[in-house]
């Protein structure tokens, strides 16, 4: 019965942490995998916006970007990125409160903590191949590069829209 709850939530659109437990099912797990997830319980029902910057390594440049979270059920909130290897997001939150907005809640994720080096697919192909670049390991870089193209070219001929 959770399974069935966790992929009717990942096909509707609701990513949340604790569905990565439930993804068993190879589809559910190509929806959601690649996902790094900020989550937030409000304080009080006011509005929930998130502050966020993606940084490569740790350049820290640009500016932050604002928006609204989405609401999943009540008070809680969360939203959704796909992070690289070598990327991190950092972040704070903040409510508004009787036309006042205040800082609740501040954060960095990495893409290491999230990724276990067992997923498939294109993203952590790519994350492969980043990696493999970080390393200086040529070799491996061309091989993945050349199979990711290959399968971009092969996916494109064949399943046309």
């Amino acid at each position: 019965v959770l399974e069935q709850f966790a992929v009717e939530m990942v096909y509707g659109g609701i990513y949340l942490k604790f569905l990565k437990e439930y993804c068993d099912n190879e589809l559910m797990m190509g929806k959601i995998m690649d996902k790094t997830i900020v989550e937030y319980q409000a304080l009080d029902s006011g509005v929930v916006r998130l502050h966020y910057l993606i940084m490569k390594g740790n350049a820290e440049t640009g500016e932050y970007i604002t928006e609204s979270m989405q609401s999943v059920a009540g008070k809680i909130f969360y939203k959704e990125f796909v992070l690289f290897g070598g990327e991190s997001l950092q972040y704070y939150i903040t409510e508004e409160f009787d036309g006042v907005e205040r800082l609740t809640e501040s954060g960095t994720c990495r893409k290491s903590e999230e990724y276990d080096g067992e997923q498939s697919g294109k993203y952590a192909m790519i994350n492969d191949i980043i990696l493999s670049k970080n390393m200086q390991d040529y070799s491996t870089f061309d091989t993945l590069l050349g199979e990711y193209y290959k399968k971009e070219f092969m996916t494109q001929k064949l399943f046309r829209l």
